[in-house]
């Protein structure tokens, strides 16, 4: 083979990881999917005023399927990175929050996409309650309590909720 040759088989393999590179990084998650796989959602449009309704946090993507809604929410203040949440609610009621790529620390940050945590959110009315506030331990004011140690990713879930409930107000 001469060099032009070996050139254009580089050039081409060069071009080959680029193209693989980009559609690996784009997974094109079907989000409905990955919290509640019993419904067929149907994607809705977001304003730019709707999708930008709270301080710290962004509504990503909405999905509606008959009386339930699914929206998924970047908060911009976890430990370690922005913490995609996708939450699901039944009318106005927050049944269920699944976190997307948790990038958080292990044994910390984690513990806060499990049951123990996240359930203190669930069967919350979204058009009718306060904003939520945590708290350190059971002696203080706050509706939520923090994971030890993972206070600043309790808050980033503190403030995805919020911002879904005012997204949901917004309606």
């Amino acid at each position: 083979m001469n060099k032009k040759t070996i050139y254009a088989i580089l050039a081409l393999m060069l071009l080959l990881l680029v193209f693989l590179s980009v559609a690996c990084t784009n997974p094109g998650y079907d989000y409905p999917k990955m919290i509640d796989s019993t419904r067929e959602y149907e994607s809705v449009a977001v304003t730019d005023k709707q999708k930008n309704i709270a301080e710290y946090c962004r509504i990503e993507g909405y999905y509606v399927s008959g009386d339930y809604k699914i929206v998924r929410i970047i908060s911009e203040r976890g430990h370690v990175d922005e913490i995609e949440l996708l939450v699901l609610i039944e009318g106005t009621i927050l049944k269920e929050i699944k976190g997307v790529e948790i990038k958080e620390t292990p044994g910390y940050g984690t513990k806060c996409f499990e049951d123990k945590f996240l359930t203190q959110f669930y069967e919350r009315d979204l058009l009718t309650m306060d904003a939520l506030t945590g708290r350190q331990d059971n002696y203080e004011q706050g509706d939520i309590l923090y994971v030890t140690g993972a206070t600043r990713t309790s808050r980033a879930l503190i403030t995805g909720v919020n911002g879904v409930a005012a997204f949901i107000k917004s309606l």
